[in-house]
């Protein structure tokens, strides 16, 4: 038997949501059970491929069912393993997801937030400070026509003047 990291009914794609995500290669019925996305020993909670991959959706086509192993004969080995199961009929090519729970997706939009909010602050303010140089350039620019507005004055003043006393 072969490896294969995504089940046979699966591919990677380009998502709409975020990068990469898993897509249906084919019509897949509601209540499939596609297969292990997380395993864990302890505090340690490995992603499969299948698991890293699904992306977060508020309306999800699928969900992730914990199964919890235990030994019976008193071994220290116990995990847990989530399953993923499609909760309706997916069609082919519709991209899988499922609300993540091991993270809470409004930390994650939280900070998308905030760096996004800390860009624009840093964009208005350069483009604020682009436009106070620019006022103090086109004020001086105002005083030197002013000055050279009112030389002009003074000279043809001087002019008429030298004029009439002709």
């Amino acid at each position: 038997m072969n490896y294969q990291p995504l089940p046979k009914e699966l591919r990677l794609g380009f998502s709409k949501i975020h990068d990469l995500g898993v897509f249906a290669k084919e019509k897949i019925p509601m209540a499939t059970n596609l297969g292990m996305t997380h395993l864990q020993f302890g505090d340690n909670l490995i992603r499969t491929p299948l698991g890293g991959f699904l992306n977060h959706s508020d309306e999800p086509n699928c969900e992730k069912v914990k199964l919890k192993f235990t030994n019976d004969d008193k071994s220290p080995y116990v995990f847990n393993k989530w399953n993923l199961i499609t909760l309706k009929d997916i069609k082919k090519g519709e991209e899988l997801t499922l609300s993540y729970t091991f993270y809470t997706v409004e930390e994650d939009r939280d900070k998308e937030r905030i760096k996004k909010i800390s860009e624009d602050y840093i964009r208005e303010r350069d483009e604020m400070e682009a436009l106070e140089k620019e006022n103090e350039e086109l004020k001086a620019n105002l005083a030197r026509a002013k000055e050279d507005h009112q030389f002009d004055n003074l000279v043809h003043q001087k002019e008429l003047e030298s004029m009439r006393k002709k």
